[in-house]
């Protein structure tokens, strides 16, 4: 997937071998925030570091769009509501991701 793909895209989850995925169940929770930056700034050196910092297989470089920042994190995927949302609130989550429709879920 292109940067420019992720961008028209809104984001996307990349797994630990640079491909894309999409999941049709579950809740993506971010279990480490790595920082924002300005989309004119997004490239594909970022996604690249982030992999190579040592993503373990069930672990995702999760990247959004919003309001003209792009977003990065490392995330996981939570099977339960109930254990995304707990996990998301102890981590200080704003939201969790509902893979089924693609829903942000506020965490508080």
């Amino acid at each position: 997937m292109s940067i420019q793909d992720i961008i028209n895209n809104g984001g996307a989850t990349i797994n630990y071998k640079g491909e894309s995925v999409k999941m049709v169940s579950g809740y993506q929770v971010s279990k480490r925030d790595l920082g924002r930056i300005i989309i004119a700034d997004f490239t594909q050196n970022i996604i690249d570091k982030v992999i190579s910092y040592g993503l373990k297989r069930g672990e995702y470089c999760g990247i959004w769009i919003d309001n003209g920042f792009v977003y990065v994190d490392i995330s996981i995927r939570i099977a339960t509501k109930a254990k995304a949302m707990s996990m998301g609130k102890e981590l200080k989550q704003l939201s969790i991701l509902r893979w089924r429709d693609m829903e942000c879920l506020a965490c508080v």
